[in-house]
C-alpha cells in the first residue's frame, strides 16, 4: 500500500511540475539562440497547453524569412493566441507575423 501510495506521489508531481520545467526552458532560451527550436519542441511536449513554447518556436522559426517557416510561425502563434487570448504580446507577435507573411 505505501508502494503504491509513493507511487501515485510520483507520477502527480511529474504532472504537476512538468508544465513549470516547459515555462522555465522557455524562459531561459533566448528565440535567437541556435537551438530555440528544439527546445521550443521540447517545451512544447512538456507543457502542451502552454503558450509561451508555442511563441519559442514561431519566432526561431521567423528567422529563417522562407515562406514555409512564416506560415508555420503564423499557425504557431494563431495555436498560442488560442491557448491564452488576453494576452496582448501574443497577438502583437501573430499580427507582425500576418504582415511578414502576406
Amino acid at each position: 500500500m505505501l508502494i503504491a501510495a509513493i507511487a501515485a506521489i510520483c507520477i502527480f508531481c511529474w504532472f504537476a511540475v512538468r508544465t513549470q520545467i516547459g515555462s522555465m526552458l522557455v524562459e531561459l532560451t533566448p528565440p535567437t539562440y541556435a537551438g530555440a527550436a528544439e527546445v521550443a519542441n521540447a517545451a512544447m511536449s512538456l507543457a502542451p497547453l502552454d503558450p509561451r513554447p508555442k511563441w519559442l518556436a514561431s519566432m526561431s522559426l521567423r528567422q529563417s524569412f522562407t515562406p514555409e517557416d512564416t506560415e508555420r510561425s503564423v499557425q504557431l502563434l494563431e495555436e498560442a493566441v488560442r491557448s491564452s487570448p488576453n494576452d496582448y504580446r501574443i497577438w502583437t507577435e501573430l499580427g507582425r507575423g500576418y504582415e511578414q507573411s502576406e
